[in-house]
This record gives C-alpha cells, structure tokens and sequence, in this order.
C-alpha cells in the first residue's frame, strides 16, 4: 500500500490498515526510525490505576486494613469460640400416652 506525504508532513493511513489495526481518531501513534524504515506503533492509553498502586503504607497490608474498616466478609473466619463438642438436643418432659388435647376436648 502506497501513501503520499503532504505539505504539512501528514500521511493518510489505508482504511484496511485502520480497521485492521483498530486505529480510530484520536489513536495516539508513536513514529520510530529503524534501519532505514519508519515505523509506528498504536501507543496503549496509561493505566491510571497502576500509577496509586503502592502509595499507601497500611501496616498490616490491605486485607487488615479492609477487615478493619468494613468488618469480616463472609469469607473470613469467625472469632475463635471453645467448642463445647457436639450439640445435645433435649427434647423435654417426656409423655406418654395421647395428648389430653387431643380430638378438640
């Protein structure tokens, strides 16, 4: 594919190679000489998230810091408790025989 440079030193970039490479206005370009050739690279936008990564010092890291604010998730384990062993169940007074209620008397 063949493109002329203007006046100005623009260039226009072949539809197929724009679609194809995802190249939309606005794209940022950066422009390199090597070996003779001209080569240009679609720039990836910064991630700004990545710049705070590691600017706050919590001590005891970040899940200590979230659990302290927010309180446990549900994911995390429980204060310690004794365990009694296995739960009893008493099923109360036991009777023998029908129930003095019993037909609506």
């Amino acid at each position: 594919m063949k493109t002329t440079v203007s006046e100005k030193g623009q260039i226009t970039i072949p539809k197929r190679l724009r679609d194809r490479l995802g190249l939309r206005p606005g794209t940022v370009l950066d422009f390199e000489e090597a070996g003779g050739r001209l080569v240009g690279r679609k720039l990836v936008p910064a991630d700004h998230l990545e710049d705070l990564v590691g600017i706050l010092d919590l001590p005891g890291g970040v899940d200590t810091f979230v659990r302290e604010t927010r309180g446990p998730g549900p994911l995390d384990p429980g204060p310690e408790v004794h365990d009694p062993g296995p739960e009893v169940h008493d099923p109360g007074p036991e009777v023998h025989g029908p129930s003095p209620n019993v037909g609506g008397r």
